[in-house]
């Protein structure tokens, strides 16, 4: 298996996490996913599951910004990962800037959730960030803030903004600086 560190095509990780809390009615699924060998990370916060059209355009924007021509998509078998994934890439195609991007799908075995190891451990790290971070937030305000609040999904993208702008990796480097230098 090769790891990582010393991929050359791209590796795109995801699955599904749901935030959760006790006396809220519902849950927040959100799409969760790592970009390798740069670890960047995606997330945002899904109006349902599948080819959401607001989580399709932030996944194309995050390839996009990931310049990479080229890419391997790991899943497990849930067709609706595959589907935003999909979209997301035939998006990028039509912009005229990446017409030669290629994608290569690969999903874990039905069942192993610990085949796709990368996008768990992804998601565990997401989650325990997301919720310290609301927990500081409503200890600002002074009260509990409803997963299904508005301002949950702008968290949901904020977490993944820190984990790939301030993380520093073992290279030294944080997720962003490995993309953009």
């Amino acid at each position: 298996s090769q790891s990582s560190a010393r991929r050359r095509i791209p590796l795109f990780c995801a699955d599904y996490c749901f935030i959760r809390e006790v006396e809220d009615p519902e849950n927040l699924t959100c799409l969760v996913g790592k970009l390798y060998p740069q670890k960047a990370v995606f997330a945002s916060a899904c109006d349902h599951k599948g080819a959401d059209d607001e989580v399709v355009a932030r996944l194309a924007n995050f390839f996009k910004s990931a310049g990479v021509p080229k890419l391997v998509y790991k899943t497990d078998q849930e067709s609706s990962i595959r589907a935003a994934i999909e979209e997301a890439l035939r998006r990028i195609g039509r912009s005229g800037e990446y017409e030669a991007f290629e994608a290569v799908p690969e999903v874990s075995a039905v069942g192993e959730s610990a085949s796709n190891g990368k996008a768990e451990r992804t998601v565990q790290s997401f989650e325990d960030l997301i919720r310290t971070l609301k927990s500081a937030v409503e200890s600002r305000i002074g009260q509990r803030l409803p997963v299904k609040h508005p301002a949950m999904k702008w968290l949901v993208e904020h977490t993944a903004s820190i984990m790939t702008r301030y993380y520093v990796t073992s290279d030294g480097v944080t997720p962003y600086q490995a993309i953009h230098g």
